[in-house]
């Protein structure tokens, strides 16, 4: 799992993937980073990033909540 996880948040970091993959890894970790503050540190830089449009942001807040859940990062 802890490989799964930092494959996606390099996919997360990326400057030369689109959007939709982008999405694609947060949705992703919202399935599989519960409580794994690598993930959830990477969901709070994505929305905070001026490079994503905000349906990726979106998906990236949606899956930072089922994550983040009492992580004063998330909040």
């Amino acid at each position: 799992m802890k490989f799964a996880i930092a494959a996606l948040v390099q996919l997360l970091q990326s400057t030369t993937v689109d959007n939709f993959t982008r999405r694609w890894a947060a949705e992703s970790l919202g399935q599989i980073g519960t409580g794994n503050e690598i993930a959830i540190a990477a969901l709070v830089q994505l929305l905070q990033s001026t490079t994503v449009d905000n349906f990726t942001r979106r998906w990236a807040a949606e899956s930072l909540g089922q994550i983040g859940t009492g992580n004063e990062i998330a909040i």
